[in-house]
């Protein structure tokens, strides 16, 4: 029977997983998006290659991962808070890494793109308007009623959140964090 844990330790899984976000992150910081050529043969890569050396059940397990991978961005990336690169670099991790580590990854990149956000905001000096949209977006969600604010708000800067996911993967798996 196959055991995730037991096949991606000690593997090239590993090591490729970090070469996908250092990749990722390079060319996410240098032109602001991650390309298809990256993400699309590292899912392909993730799913042929626990297919080749578990069967069936490696790609049931890759497949899994590659679902819950792009299912915790979908929903972001449609309402346009990130883009899609993103959604499919985390989408390949879980290929790669299987769906309880990628789950682990998401939730540390959330905290390291947190940290990175508020970084940029104290970088831009607009730190107190980055927290007085947030601030509005709590009243906003508890007051449905208050659509069409959206587009007057100010642009605050973004971050390249392919660094975020770079950073969650690396303590994950540095870290020993993997499940």
């Amino acid at each position: 029977m196959f055991a995730p844990s037991q096949a991606i330790a000690g593997s090239w899984f590993l090591p490729g997983a970090l070469l996908l976000t250092v990749l990722a992150v390079v060319w996410d910081l240098a032109v602001r998006r991650i390309p298809n050529a990256i993400t699309l043969t590292a899912m392909a890569g993730g799913l042929a290659g626990h297919a080749i050396v578990h069967g069936g059940s490696g790609f049931a397990w890759s497949a899994a991962g590659l679902a819950v991978g792009l299912g915790l961005l979908l929903v972001p990336v449609l309402m346009g808070g990130m883009g899609a690169g993103d959604l499919k670099l985390l989408g390949a991790l879980g290929a790669i890494l299987g769906p309880r580590s990628v789950l682990e990854i998401a939730l540390v990149s959330a905290v390291a793109g947190g940290f990175l956000a508020l970084a940029v905001a104290f970088r831009h000096g607009v730190a107190g308007a980055a927290l007085e949209r947030a601030a509005r977006l709590c009243l906003f969600w508890r007051r449905s009623s208050r659509a069409g604010e959206e587009g007057t708000r100010p642009r605050l800067g973004s971050i390249p959140y392919g660094v975020a996911i770079g950073l969650g993967t690396w303590i994950c798996v540095l870290g020993g964090g993997l499940f």
